[in-house]
């Protein structure tokens, strides 16, 4: 591995350390908001909460008519907004609502520190000379899951969150839906570490019979 690669992996694992450095501290942080936030909570207190939302009637392609004004013409028809997303802010004073966004905000959170976590491993190892050791595959192939895991079931407890939360603020000019439109990038990216995984394994296993024929 040239000086320059090996600089730039130094480089790159730098950058990624000091980002799991910040988010860990930022984590905490959070994680001690919200228990002073609980421990201080006394009646009437209110929360500011932020959730995604979806605009529409519920289905996974959303629709909204709308009510053309005096202004328009009458060879347009059958107005309305299609997918719409975006965020709902409110204030509560329900400690309950509190902690179930705000813990789902954090769990996300740890995730991706998990995966910067793994990338850092990765390229600490790959900076060592060993780019197709074992546990690279094992970082790669449980990266691919992860990312999998959470482009699948992102929207299915964000669904759940907000079929807990939203009904309880519903508004009469638009109708709100707690199902968001399916992200298909987590997928499309938890799918490709996976096949770079299989990709990696089979050069592991071609530079251990290389070195055992050495």
């Amino acid at each position: 591995m040239s000086k320059s690669s090996v600089g730039l992996i130094r480089g790159l694992r730098a950058f990624l350390g000091f980002l799991l450095f910040l988010g860990v501290l930022g984590c905490l942080l959070y994680f001690i908001w919200i228990g002073v936030g609980v421990l201080n909570h006394s009646p009437g207190t209110e929360f500011d909460i932020s959730m995604p939302a979806a605009l529409g009637e519920g289905t996974l392609k959303q629709v909204i008519p709308l009510t053309p004004g005096p202004g328009t013409s009458d060879e347009f028809g059958n107005i309305r907004v299609v997918d719409g997303r975006g965020e709902l802010r409110f204030e509560t004073t329900e400690i309950g609502i509190h902690l179930g966004s705000n813990g789902a905000l954090l769990l996300g959170t740890l995730i991706v520190l998990w995966e910067i976590f793994l990338l850092e491993r990765i390229l600490s190892r790959t900076a060592g000379g060993e780019p197709f050791h074992p546990k690279n595959v094992r970082g790669l192939n449980l990266m691919g899951w992860i990312t999998l895991g959470a482009g699948l079931g992102g929207p299915i407890i964000e669904n759940l969150l907000g079929r807990w939360i939203i009904p309880q603020v519903q508004v009469v000019e638009i109708i709100l839906s707690p199902w968001p439109p399916f992200r298909p990038e987590p997928v499309l990216v938890g799918l490709l570490l996976l096949v770079l995984s299989s990709v990696w394994r089979q050069g592991a296993q071609m530079a251990e019979e290389q070195s055992l024929t050495v």
